[in-house]
């Protein structure tokens, strides 16, 4: 049997696994999870097609159970849920969002722009592309931005009033 004959089975399964991905409580990452567990399943050697729907649910609710460990070892570890967070951590929450963002402001407009593409999650070459520059210069302003805002520091860290200024 070939990897074809498996992909054309786990295409039609691929809208019921993505519910039974929901029903284990992994509505945001479903689609990822369900990827995840047809590539495995394509992967495994010696798979019979007449087994390829149980062996893909196995994998599906491995794989949840994965990310449901990994997510209570996570807040286990000190993360914390904003779900589950009182009133209290909410503002908290917010006023340091509000301390980053005023913060934000002592850098350079180039800066703010290279630091928020980086935190969207683009390289440098893709950086450089949209806003007509080099790759060493995107370099340049993220490196030039991060020092400013580690000489900043964190509201927790910070004394107030300032001792010397930044």
């Amino acid at each position: 049997m070939s990897c074809e004959d498996i992909w054309q089975v786990l295409i039609g399964l691929r809208r019921e696994l993505i519910g039974y991905a929901h029903l284990l409580g992994m509505a945001e990452d479903a689609p990822d999870v369900v990827h995840e567990a047809m590539i495995r399943v394509i992967r495994s050697t010696g798979v019979d097609l007449a087994r390829v729907r149980q062996l893909t649910y196995a994998v599906l609710r491995n794989l949840a159970v994965d990310v449901h460990r990994q997510r209570s070892r996570t807040v286990a570890l000190g993360e914390f849920d904003m779900a589950s967070a009182g009133p209290e951590d909410h503002v908290c929450e917010r006023a340091e969002a509000w301390w980053y963002w005023e913060q934000a402001r002592r850098l350079s407009n180039m800066e703010r722009t290279v630091l928020l593409a980086k935190a969207a999650g683009a390289n440098h070459r893709t950086i450089a592309a949209r806003l007509g520059m080099s790759e060493k210069a995107v370099e340049c302003a993220v490196r030039r931005a991060r020092k400013k805002l580690q000489r900043i520091g964190s509201p927790a860290t910070r004394r107030y009033p300032p001792t010397a200024a930044p």
